[in-house]
């Protein structure tokens, strides 16, 4: 009796394990319950790729639907929130509405069933990476049709272009591909070559000027490939923040070092100004390198215009330091000095420019007394040597205030229009 028992048990366990058509279980109340538990519970295993012939192919369809860019400065990348949509054929989850009352879709989680491992590629270590797409609700068909849509987060690294900074550009790319199954067993397809941008929530920072997907198929043996795909972000930053913070300071500060030129160097205001100058442009320089947070390969052109200003202001106090020295001093004026001197007032321009009521007949004296007697202004406005002193001084700081506004004007200039250049042509070719 026990061995007869014994029998019948292993004949029932056989049919329950290898039968050929899994019974429906008699106790689901619905029909979409029942229609689950036959595709599921009936020898489908999530692990083997859905094809009935090895050979078939399996074409797994990828849209994006955009949400949000955030940009990290510090390790120049952007953290892309999207919704992903994947679309393939599962052969073994089929059925006949009819048999289901009519039933011809059916919710599973993405867990369920076989999702293909497509995941992000060449990324650095810094992220944890996910070797399948992410966890989502799968709605499937009638006809086997499996569409997906998940809530992604993917991280992109992006080659910064600082040189035009705050007129900068990022170009950022995301690589999505299967990491274990070749072209020949996974195929990836592509809705559009552009992004769905309906839900996109715009970044108060950056512009986003383009959004595109393009498809790639990569040999790496004589008969297998590697199907990927890649989406390229082309973004700009939003200028009038730092026109504001950055250009227009520049100009500031340039008219702050010119200033120095005017006045006058007996006291101790000259260097005083100069001085706070140096301090406005470092701390200019470092909220722009605070700003820039390290990207990109080259220098902006912003922070070579500060550099510049800040040798310039450097400049600024060695004449300031010379100046205050030379109209303190009680030896005479020398005989070249008078004469330089004397010949650049005997011209209108020199009075000008040295802002004196001194005639050209009085000029002209000195200038011939220095050439004769080596005695310079001294000798025709019988005056203390240290007023013929001033006099030279503030022709060089004439001479340097003329230098440096002519710099300033050719740096002001370079700056303001190779950027607004860039950013009306450069951006719209890239």
């Amino acid at each position: 009796m026990n061995q007869l028992l014994l029998i019948l048990l292993s004949l029932y366990s056989y049919k329950v394990i290898f039968a050929d058509n899994c019974e429906v279980t008699p106790t689901a109340k619905t029909a979409s319950l029942r229609l689950k538990e036959n595709l599921l519970e009936c020898g489908y295993d999530k692990t083997v790729r859905p094809v009935i012939y090895h050979g078939n192919q399996t074409t797994v369809t990828i849209s994006m639907k955009l949400r949000k860019l955030t940009h990290d400065p510090y390790i120049c990348s952007v953290i892309i929130h999207c919704w992903m949509i994947w679309e393939w054929k599962d052969e073994h989850l089929h059925w006949n509405p009819s048999d289901y009352e009519g039933v011809n879709t059916l919710n599973i989680a993405s867990d369920e069933i076989w999702v293909p491992e497509i995941a992000q590629l060449s990324l650095s270590s810094y992220w944890e990476v996910e070797r399948r797409i992410p966890y989502g609700t799968c709605e499937v068909g009638s006809t086997g049709i499996v569409r997906c849509t998940s809530d992604s987060v993917y991280y992109s690294i992006c080659n910064a272009e600082l040189t035009y900074w705050p007129y900068d550009s990022l170009n950022c790319s995301l690589l999505l591909g299967a990491w274990m199954q070749e072209g020949e067993e996974i195929t990836i397809q592509i809705t559009d070559n552009n992004v769905d941008l309906h839900e996109y929530e715009a970044d108060h920072h950056w512009i986003l000027d383009s959004a595109t997907v393009t498809r790639h198929l990569e040999k790496y043996e004589v008969n297998s490939t590697i199907p990927w795909i890649q989406y390229s972000f082309f973004i700009r930053r939003h200028a009038s923040l730092y026109e504001a913070t950055v250009v227009l300071p520049g100009i500031l500060f340039s008219i702050l070092v010119l200033t120095t030129f005017w006045i006058l160097p007996e006291g101790s205001n000259r260097i005083n100004l100069c001085c706070v100058a140096v301090i406005c442009h470092y701390l200019q320089l470092q909220y722009v390198g605070w700003t820039l947070g390290g990207e990109g390969e080259k220098c902006p052109l912003v922070v070579l215009f500060y550099r510049d200003s800040l040798l310039l202001n450097c400049l600024a106090i060695f004449f300031a330091i010379v100046s205050r020295t030379l109209v303190s001093t009680t030896a005479a004026v020398p005989a070249w000095v008078s004469k330089y001197t004397g010949w650049i007032l005997s011209w209108r321009f020199g009075q000008i420019l040295l802002l004196t009521e001194m005639s050209p007949e009085i000029a002209a004296t000195a200038d011939e007394d220095g050439k004769e007697e080596g005695t310079g202004l001294v000798a025709a406005t019988k005056t203390k040597p240290s007023s013929n002193w001033k006099i030279f001084v503030k022709l060089i700081d004439r001479i340097s205030f003329v230098f440096c506004l002519l710099l300033y004007i050719f740096m002001l200039s370079s700056l303001t229009l190779e950027t607004k250049i860039y950013s009306m042509y450069g951006l719209k070719n890239k």
